[in-house]
């Protein structure tokens, strides 16, 4: 679920789920349609200034997720292309959380 995010901290366009823009979005208090303005893509960026720039997109997302329930990261992370189920996303959260796994 980080690397869109990251990725577009640095400038570089993705798609990102809409699950993930909304939740990066209401922990920057801003409408998700602000994001991709947000990031002004093809700016041309020294690497400090990227590194400074993802730094603090990943310290949103793990504030984001930090006030999610277990659920809710799951079902932000899934796709459906992805190899996992959403109770699978959500075992493995919870287990990194330190938290028993429902075992669905």
């Amino acid at each position: 679920m980080l690397e869109p995010v990251l990725q577009l901290a640095v400038g570089r366009a993705v798609e990102v789920e809409p699950a993930v823009a909304e939740a990066v979005a209401a922990r920057l208090g801003i409408e998700p349609t602000e994001i991709e303005v947000l990031f002004d893509e093809g700016q041309q960026r020294t690497h400090a200034q990227a590194i400074t720039r993802a730094a603090k997109a990943f310290a949103n997302t793990l504030a984001t997720c930090a006030q999610m329930t277990a659920r809710e990261q799951a079902e932000a992370a899934w796709t459906p292309t992805g190899p996992y189920t959403v109770d699978e996303l959500e075992d493995q959260i919870r287990e990194d959380r330190g938290m028993a796994p429902l075992g669905r």
